[in-house]
């Protein structure tokens, strides 16, 4: 498993640091999340892609990608689960607290590409004003949150 970030802004801005790469052993589901950063006019808007399984031997890849881009304090961050196939409960509880802690310090947070059952098992699990505003595509959430 492992998680590459991508910042485009290092081209734009030479204070923003080099990517940050997560690599953990011995995973066979082959998990990554890619984050990317995009120019805009306003500030940094990252897109963290997130694939394969997040399970109790993969979660911890994806606490660190958030915390990644989180630590950059982006205008908006947008998480993308289109290539994501299997998600624990404690993934998607890791989803929902990386609202809270970008709602803190002012980012505007957002998922992408949610599964069916990924929004079945948020909406069961938690209450609605809890869970992160959900797009249906990464386009979609892009164009709404730009």
């Amino acid at each position: 498993m492992s998680v590459q970030q991508d910042d485009t802004r290092s081209q734009l801005s030479p204070r923003v640091a080099a990517p940050a790469i997560h690599r953990a052993l011995g995973d066979p589901a082959g998990c990554s999340c890619n984050a990317m950063s995009l120019p805009s006019p306003a500030a940094a808007f990252i897109v963290l892609r997130i694939a394969g399984e997040i399970d109790l031997s993969t979660v911890d890849t994806m606490k660190a990608a958030l915390a990644d881009a989180l630590r950059q304090r982006p205008n908006h961050l947008l998480v993308d689960l289109a290539e994501l196939a299997f998600c624990s409960v404690r993934g998607l509880a890791l989803l929902v607290a990386a609202g809270d802690t970008a709602s803190g310090q002012g980012t505007v947070y957002a998922v992408s590409s949610a599964s069916n059952l990924i929004n079945r098992v948020w909406t069961i699990g938690w209450p609605d004003g809890e869970l992160p505003t959900r797009y249906p595509t990464t386009a979609a959430g892009v164009l709404a949150m730009a």
